[in-house]
């Protein structure tokens, strides 16, 4: 008996359930739970052992143990004997309520936050008797459990219960009753991120600006709870919306939008490893599920825990992320600078660590990556800042990297005469594209939309009457205002051309007039002095 004494007393110093406050033993037969904070939740309790309960100082001892009223003891123990993780410590043909409770009184049970005494409630939560249930009542703002006999309780949120953003039921709280006041140990809600690059691998921020008809790489993130080890399974379901100025891009060039346009990763911050996923081969269960529908991505992982455990050969670690990265392409229907072409993420989770993936899921909080797409307006002037009209450009793009290749710019005209990006391509080859004539409207004036931050080069075709063109294109560079609204302005400079003399110089009439003329007064001359002489 001194033997059980010490190792109920050890049990009960170590319940999984943070700041519990003993008070002095009330009825000799009946007890209650208070549960302080209980957010909204009912609460209920289930029986495990039952017993005679005593106090030693302020520790309360549980003698005399038999099986409670809340727990189906046979399919409980041969549950525990069968499990993988807590196989080793039971045994269906030996064990009774004793031997399970002097067990649980040992090492590693002992620690509060063990995996394994997390999964002995998680065992024992799937072993319940429904009817034997004991339910809580309300009690302004904390939930009394009442009415319990002597015993070792697990007490838990009713299953019914609305979960909001980010909720979680919280964890099993397993107790000895002494009318007792406890808080409940709150579950864990995962993190989740978006972030988009312009480069697949690297650069990937909460923004990036970008040209229309270019791509962009969008990844989501969701990290697993830290309370990840309770769960038998754990259901992870992406939701990503698409704004309407991007469309969904493949990474593979074939014919159907499948999973094969994802990549998958599994990343550990704290041990900042990242692993690449070849999620063909996996079995049903463990490869996610994509499904895409208009600007819709769906990505399901039945089981986020088999997942990673299968691509890292590893068990999983609260600090485990999963990364998912694909591809779009901005597109004529994007927002011109402002707040820009934001992208909405927001996940479902698995919200109750005894039932795993095929229990209640919650939501998280929305979060979005924003892509910005910018205007410039040239100005077309003399040195005095006269506008010019008639001036006629085209626009391209040659790429920072030395040898790259030279990408055309293909804009639209629309009634106002403003110019948005249509397509971009190579200069040649079979996917070339040809950049069309852009004119300066009367009073100098030329808007282009949808640029990203680069520097173009602005080249004249056509230059003004009675001007010069341009020696070289001109630059024009797009800064990252991120949603600012700040426009761009650029002022192109002609030159009047200069007046040159013309081909002959004055001509040759003046020479024949003046020859003329000193022919006649030769004339003259002779014909006087031969009158004086004659």
């Amino acid at each position: 008996m001194k033997t059980m004494k010490r190792t109920l007393s050890i049990l009960v110093a170590v319940m999984l359930l943070a700041c519990m406050l003993a008070v002095p033993v009330g009825a000799a037969d009946e007890y209650t739970i208070t549960i302080q904070n209980p957010d909204g939740k009912e609460y209920e309790a289930y029986q495990i052992f039952s017993g005679t309960l005593s106090k030693e100082g302020e520790v309360s001892i549980l003698s005399s143990i038999v099986w409670g009223s809340g727990v189906n003891s046979s399919n409980l123990l041969i549950a525990l004997d069968g499990d993988a993780q807590l196989g080793v410590y039971f045994d269906k043909d030996t064990d009774t309520a004793k031997t399970v409770a002097e067990t649980i009184g040992k090492a590693p049970f002992t620690n509060p936050d063990h995996v394994m005494l997390n999964r002995f409630a998680t065992v024992v939560a799937q072993n319940l008797v429904d009817a034997k249930k004991v339910a809580g009542t309300a009690s302004g703002s904390d939930v009394v459990v009442n009415g319990l006999p002597a015993g070792y309780y697990l007490v838990k949120a009713v299953d019914t219960a609305n979960l909001g953003v980010d909720d979680v039921y919280t964890r099993y709280m397993l107790q000895v009753v002494d009318n007792v006041t406890v808080s409940p140990k709150t579950a864990a809600a995962p993190t989740i991120a978006k972030m988009v690059s312009k480069s697949q691998l690297t650069g990937y921020a909460a923004s990036v600006s970008a040209t229309i008809d270019r791509d962009v790489f969008f990844r989501l993130e969701g990290q697993l709870p830290s309370n990840i080890g309770e769960y038998n399974g754990y259901e992870y379901i992406f939701h990503d919306t698409l704004s309407d100025g991007l469309d969904f891009a493949q990474l593979t060039d074939d014919a159907n939008v499948d999973i094969q346009d994802f990549d998958f990763y599994v990343l550990n911050k704290f041990e900042a490893s990242s692993i690449h996923a070849v999620v063909g081969t996996m079995p049903v269960g463990v490869k996610p599920e994509v499904n895409v529908s208009g600007k819709e991505i769906t990505i399901t992982f039945p089981d986020a825990k088999a997942f990673i455990e299968a691509v890292t050969a590893e068990a999983v670690a609260a600090n485990d992320y999963i990364q998912v990265i694909y591809k779009a392409t901005l597109n004529a229907n994007a927002v011109i600078e402002g707040v820009g072409n934001k992208n909405a993420f927001w996940a479902e989770y698995s919200a109750q660590p005894n039932k795993g993936n095929s229990g209640p899921t919650a939501k998280t909080e929305t979060v979005s990556a924003t892509v910005f797409t910018y205007q410039v307006e040239i100005h077309k002037v003399d040195p005095a800042k006269k506008g010019l009209s008639g001036a006629k450009f085209i626009l391209y793009h040659n790429p920072a990297i030395a040898g790259g290749e030279r990408l055309n710019i293909q804009l639209r005209e629309d009634a106002s005469g403003v110019y948005t990006v249509e397509k971009v391509g190579p200069a040649t080859g079979t996917d070339a594209v040809a950049c069309n004539e852009m004119s300066t409207d009367p009073n100098g004036k030329l808007i282009i939309k949808g640029l990203g931050v680069a520097t173009f080069q602005l080249e004249e075709t056509v230059e003004p009457v009675t001007y010069n063109k341009l020696d070289a294109p001109a630059p024009i560079t797009i800064e990252d205002k991120l949603g600012t609204g700040s426009q761009t302005v650029v002022e192109v400079v002609n030159y009047k051309g200069t007046t040159l003399p013309e081909t002959g110089g004055i001509g040759t009439t003046v020479f024949y007039i003046a020859g003329g003329l000193m022919v006649a007064a030769a004339a003259a001359v002779l014909l006087l002095r031969k009158r004086e002489n004659g």
